[in-house]
């Protein structure tokens, strides 16, 4: 895989919930379990995202059960995979679920052959049934114009190999937007798979007519990482200490101007944030050095020795790719040889890992209960409001709908109290004065009044099925850590089956304990106990 990647698409993943050990971000369409098959899943998609890629990427809702969406920059990318026991009646009514827009691209397993339309050998009813609903979608197949006749799925059938062209890039957009396309399906990697990796590059004009709502053309900033480990050292931190007093002193000269003598026009903020900004990446820069981020096939347990074997292995597949005749049986079984040798220090070093991994929660409590934690929010899939047309969209529209919910229409129904507050002001005085106290309130409070969306329940698409958090939270917080000293002082101690907002108290924290007192009552009388749980209300 080129290293310059920025989205891969897999299929058939197997995946039905969770995610995968990598640090490149990820979109999924989970799979169905497979009944009687130990958990296993059957189809799934999954998009990994590069960490370097320069442009914005969200998930749009899934329009059926065999489709990932994604919104990349301002194109719209449909990832299919149509399992072979699909009707062509069925995959037809799956396809024209799915928004063409301008702009599109489909890619994915169609299981469709077209025969002579592109080099394939043979044709099949899926991929006749397909031919109308590509012409009246205007879509055209880059395979035919960038990789014909070249095969996309290999596989044996009576000790025979068998070529055909089934996974497809299919696009609605003009020549004249889609500059220096290239399409290369690699034959001589090794991925244990029948599909080969399919490489789609090109460079993206968008019509000179076109009008982006979306607003997110532009590409987004890496994220910068150090070597904060450094700081640890007197010497790394006595320099970036010296490093930032000597860029950041032409900001405090012009900050300190500003407050003896503030100008008439007031200075932009973002501008000043920026310029702060710039002092602290020059000074980490300067003094404990940029850190580089891991590679995407990255592995804790990945060591030269599982590298050597893993070039050794793709190398011996590339001659047998291109070995003839009786020089096949060779190639094929150094291949296999080498494939084995590969396999076997994967799982030994994976090995390894585990029973490492497993000592260290042994040996320390706090590592248990992160892994645990980490294990349940990996589980759980935080939804979170999209719109086709991009994020700026999906702004947009989450602030209409809460503009509506929160417009004070019934505020003036409300009953209000009759005696006066404790500051001897009536609400009345106050209504009275609404014009002129209400833009002194938001100089005081707007930053805390803004809120954020949190998912609930229901459809994803809809902005009612989110909740506005408003960020006075963070005030009930510092509240809440203001007081709790004084309240832990008088308060009594908690009892050890009790839980509550205390450290070592949390619901997790019980749960271990409720496991540690069920198996000492089993060691005690070698049977399980009954345990009721109680909600009380």
């Amino acid at each position: 895989m080129p290293m310059n990647t920025h989205v891969l698409l897999v299929t058939e993943t197997w995946l039905t919930s969770g995610s995968f050990p990598t640090n490149w971000s990820q979109f999924h369409l989970y799979g169905s379990k497979v009944p009687g098959a130990f958990n296993r899943g059957s189809g799934g998609i999954t998009a990994f995202v590069s960490p370097s890629c320069p442009f914005s990427v969200s998930q749009l809702p899934s329009y059926n059960a065999h489709t990932l969406s994604l919104k990349v920059g301002t194109l719209t990318v449909h990832c299919v995979y149509l399992p072979p026991p699909l009707s062509s009646d069925k995959v037809l009514s799956l396809l024209r679920s799915l928004p063409v827009t301008s702009d599109t691209i489909l890619c994915g397993d169609f299981n469709a052959r077209f025969g002579s339309l592109l080099g394939d050998t043979n044709a099949n009813p899926r991929g006749t049934s397909l031919l109308p609903w590509l012409e009246e979608s205007s879509l055209s197949i880059l395979n035919e114009s960038l990789a014909f006749g070249t095969p996309t799925f290999t596989t044996f059938r009576r000790q025979q190999e068998v070529h055909s062209i089934i996974d497809l890039f299919l696009t609605n957009i003009g020549e004249a937007a889609l500059l220096h396309p290239q399409l290369v399906v690699e034959s001589d990697l090794s991925l244990g798979s029948d599909h080969r990796l399919m490489v789609l590059t090109f460079e993206y004009v968008p019509p000179p007519d076109d009008t982006l709502g979306s607003g997110n053309s532009g590409g987004l900033a890496p994220r910068r990482q150090w070597k904060l480990s450094k700081l640890r050292k007197k010497r790394p931190l006595g320099l970036l200490r010296e490093s930032f007093r000597s860029s950041v002193a032409p900001l405090v000269g012009s900050l300190s101007g500003l407050v003896s003598a503030p100008p008439g026009v007031c200075p932009d903020i973002d501008a000043l944030n920026d310029s702060l900004n710039q002092c602290l990446y020059e000074s980490l820069d300067s003094s404990i050095g940029v850190k580089s981020g891991r590679p995407g096939h990255w592995k804790k347990y990945w060591t030269q020795e599982i590298e050597d074997a893993a070039r050794e292995r793709d190398t011996m597949y590339s001659r047998w790719r291109w070995a003839s005749r009786f020089a096949k049986v060779e190639t094929w079984n150094l291949y296999q040889a080498a494939h084995r040798r590969f396999r076997s220090l994967v799982q030994a070093a994976k090995r390894r890992s585990w029973n490492q991994f497993c000592s260290d929660l042994e040996k320390d409590f706090s590592k248990a209960t992160a892994a645990i934690k980490r294990i349940k929010r990996n589980k759980e899939c935080s939804a979170t409001y999209s719109h086709p047309d991009g994020p700026t969209a999906s702004v947009n529209t989450m602030a209409s709908h809460l503009a509506s919910v929160y417009d004070g229409s019934l505020l003036n129904n409300a009953s209000r109290p009759t005696a006066p507050q404790h500051l001897t002001l009536h609400p009345y005085c106050l209504c009275s004065l609404h014009s002129a106290l209400s833009g002194r309130i938001h100089q005081l409070y707007g930053d805390m009044l803004k809120s954020f969306p949190i998912y609930k329940k229901g459809d994803v698409s809809d902005p009612a099925n989110f909740r506005p958090i408003s960020l006075t939270s963070v005030m009930r917080k510092l509240f809440e850590f203001s007081l709790m000293p004084a309240l832990d002082e008088h308060s009594p101690a908690l009892d050890v089956a009790q839980g509550g907002f205390r450290p070592q108290r949390s619901p997790l924290d019980q749960a271990l304990c409720l496991h540690d007192l069920m198996h000492d009552y089993f060691l005690t009388h070698h049977h399980y106990p009954v345990v009721a749980f109680l909600d009380i209300k």
